[in-house]
């Protein structure tokens, strides 16, 4: 492990930064920030605390720190410490916004010192994020990674990385209906190359359809914040809910389970596989192509032959998928590539240099996968939508969770289509979700373990 990567960035100050790009291209990744532990232990407790005093006399505060100061210290130096765990190391991203702190252990004017005091002292690197009301796509969020002074300073107090874990424990937050339960409304319309986030809409926490959605969800997170894991950040799981102002909602529209900061599910895969139960490894069971089976059960379709529906295609499997997840995600047909597809699938070695569309046309690509997948043959009158198949989805993960939970006393963690589970429970964990599935939507589902 490289722990001198943002060494040269020991002499940043909040507004320059040593190498925001390498962030910004996405050569350095980042684990997200989430503020919920504290120090515990002798060990843990002592190098916090130091570490505080020390900061509060070099920024000629006299007296000792507050207990808020030395929380904030101690969450902060947990998630530097977990960033600079991965290999390669990472850099700590979070929002600086006050609201942002509304539900963590730290406030935002401690979090907001401690930054301050540890970046006079050259302690970390900060790279300030911004937003661009009218540009979303150039909003960027805050990084911040610890130098080479404070890992030495850490390491002289018998604090490192790799000691992470023995040396700070979670704060288990309660979550209440609200925040367990949310909604968003319908899209604004997107404006040329622009798409904006739905906008929030309130929820009746003493409705009894709220209570009775929120009651599984509350479950499963006391049975998460009683297990240890590690390798990702877990803060608590919500349900989304979607198309909240629709004539025809009724809690049956999104649904999926959340991870409250982010934290594990905005890890990449590979990351993901370190995650650990109970200090037991872990693996990840995905359902593959999921919308598009449970549209084949929806409708009555049966599903191609072979373990991978858009293997039916005959076309490379990420062009069959980027269109179909395009076409589900959407009323209609789309005209041309998003320019979210084709900014992700820009350089990628099946384009031979050329740009999507003159590479791949989305017209002849649309021919083809209805010829191949005939299911999605009048998508632009089909009354299913994608909130009614990702609705379906969360009810199937859901459901296998809460299985695991009863019969096996394991936990799980949702990624969308996909549950992290205890490998010793694979066996039981991929039959758990193959039975809900077909209970469900009526088809078998073809699962992958990775």
């Amino acid at each position: 492990m490289n722990l001198d990567l943002f060494s040269g960035a020991g002499n940043v100050t909040p507004e320059r930064t040593g190498k925001p790009n390498l962030y910004r291209t996405g050569e350095i990744k980042s684990a997200s920030m989430s503020l919920s532990f504290i120090a515990t232990g002798e060990i843990g407790t002592a190098a916090v605390q130091a570490l505080a005093a020390r900061l509060n006399y070099d920024a000629g505060v006299r007296g000792a720190p507050s207990k808020k100061y030395v929380a904030a210290v101690g969450a902060t130096i947990n998630d530097l410490l977990r960033a600079a765990s991965y290999d390669p190391v990472r850099a700590c991203s979070r929002p600086l916004s006050s609201g942002s702190f509304s539900d963590r252990v730290v406030g935002y004017r401690p979090f907001v010192r401690v930054l301050d005091d540890l970046v006079a002292q050259r302690y970390i690197g900060i790279d300030k994020g911004y937003h661009d009301s009218s540009d979303p796509y150039a909003s960027y969020v805050t990084r911040v990674w610890a130098t080479s002074k404070l890992f030495n300073y850490l390491a002289g107090l018998h604090v490192t990385p790799s000691n992470r874990a023995e040396h700070f424990a979670r704060v288990q937050q309660s979550i209440d209906p609200t925040s367990i339960i949310r909604l968003k409304g319908t899209k604004p319309t997107r404006e040329g190359k622009y798409e904006f986030e739905a906008p929030a809409v309130p929820v009746n926490i003493n409705d009894a359809a709220v209570a009775a959605l929120a009651e599984p969800v509350r479950t499963l997170n006391a049975f998460l914040f009683a297990q240890v894991i590690d390798g990702g950040e877990f803060d608590g799981l919500y349900r989304s809910f979607n198309l909240g102002d629709h004539p025809a909602f009724a809690w049956n529209m999104g649904g999926r389970l959340y991870n409250a900061n982010g934290g594990y599910q905005q890890d990449a895969k590979d990351v993901r596989s370190g995650i650990t139960f109970n200090r037991m490894p872990t693996v990840e069971i995905d359902i593959t192509a999921s919308h598009l089976t449970i549209l084949h059960g929806l409708m009555g379709v049966q599903l191609p032959a072979g373990d991978d529906p858009y293997a039916a295609t005959g076309l490379p499997r990420e062009i069959a998928k980027a269109w179909v997840a395009m076409t589900l995600g959407h009323d209609d047909y789309h005209a041309n590539w998003t320019p979210k597809v084709s900014g992700r699938l820009k350089g990628n070695e099946l384009l031979n240099g050329k740009s999507l569309q003159k590479a791949f046309p989305i017209a002849k690509v649309q021919e083809l996968v209805l010829r191949k997948l005939p299911v999605l043959q009048g998508w632009d009158g089909n009354p299913i939508k994608w909130a009614d198949l990702q609705f379906i989805e969360s009810e199937i993960i859901l459901a296998t969770m809460l299985k695991l939970m009863k019969f096996c006393n394991a936990p799980s963690l949702p990624v969308h289509d996909s549950l992290i589970i205890p490998k010793d429970n694979t066996e039981m964990g991929t039959a758990f979700l193959k039975y809900c599935f077909k209970k469900k939507v009526g088809v078998d589902p073809y699962v992958k373990i990775k």
